[in-house]
């Protein structure tokens, strides 16, 4: 069984083929042949002083077996897949690893996914999405053009037809309650901290701090509490729901849950077991 970091570096690739990589910079190019033990070295190097800050049992050698291990299984099903190795997105993988590490964060929004791209163009037969050339995907046996590639991110006040949020898993849209058929317009991105309000039917700004939530909701670092957008919580403060923390994650075995950190030293990471 994969891991987690391989399912999140690949298997969601195997699934849905479009997910993007995070890239973050220039960096050097990874053979395939070198790429698990150059992931190992990138991963165990820069979690082991979060394992030591965090009080996490942490070995070198384990660390690097295991996630040795996970970059192997990463190559193997791309070359399994028929897809073509990027020496270039491969480097970029691992500048992100450690960038995200830097800090002790979570590898929640790393993708690595471009490493492998698929070698099927438009229209023709696939199994898999992540065998479709350009980010397509498996529709039905074929390969397509995902529908949200050419959309025109909107400024504010501009008329609308829909909302888009791009992150670690994809590109997600909504044009419920557009300005309706024939009606022109440009689509509004969480990214660029717009979202279409289908009153005005124009791209609109997520609510600040302090203001009304608005139809739209808050934004990052502020959660819609009684109708208004308040700062988000601290890791140790008490919650109902993640969208109330900075961290985004509320979790706990007794109530009242709390926010915790998005850590990447836990237990099992720090032995190569993300």
């Amino acid at each position: 069984m994969m891991s987690r970091l391989g399912t999140r570096f690949f298997g969601l690739a195997l699934a849905f083929g479009f997910l993007p990589c995070a890239c973050s910079g220039s960096t050097s190019d990874v053979g395939q042949q070198a790429f698990p033990q150059q992931l190992a070295d990138a991963y165990c190097d820069a979690l082991a002083p979060c394992c030591t800050a965090a009080s996490f049992p942490y070995t070198a050698a384990t660390c690097k077996k295991n996630i040795n291990a996970v970059g192997t299984q990463i190559i193997n099903e791309g070359v399994a897949a028929k897809l073509t190795y990027n020496p270039a997105a491969a480097g970029q993988c691992l500048t992100d690893v450690k960038a995200a590490l830097q800090t002790c964060g979570s590898l929640d929004n790393v993708n690595c996914v471009a490493i492998f791209t698929g070698k099927t163009p438009t229209g023709g037969a696939c199994g898999k999405s992540i065998e479709c050339q350009d980010s397509g995907f498996c529709d039905n046996g074929v390969c397509a053009k995902q529908p949200f590639s050419n959309l025109t991110h909107g400024s504010a006040g501009q008329a609308c037809t829909g909302s888009c949020t791009a992150d670690g898993n994809g590109t997600t849209c909504d044009s419920s309650g557009a300005a309706g058929d024939g009606v022109s317009g440009v689509t509004c991105f969480g990214e660029d901290g717009l979202y279409c309000d289908f009153t005005t039917r124009k791209c609109t700004a997520f609510a600040q701090l302090g203001e009304s939530c608005g139809q739209g909701g808050c934004v990052t670092g502020a959660y819609c509490e009684a109708g208004q957008c308040v700062a988000a919580k601290p890791a140790g403060a008490p919650c109902s729901e993640s969208s109330e923390c900075a961290s985004g994650r509320c979790t706990g075995d007794n109530q009242p849950l709390t926010c915790t950190s998005a850590s990447a030293a836990t237990a099992d990471s720090c032995q190569g077991n993300p």
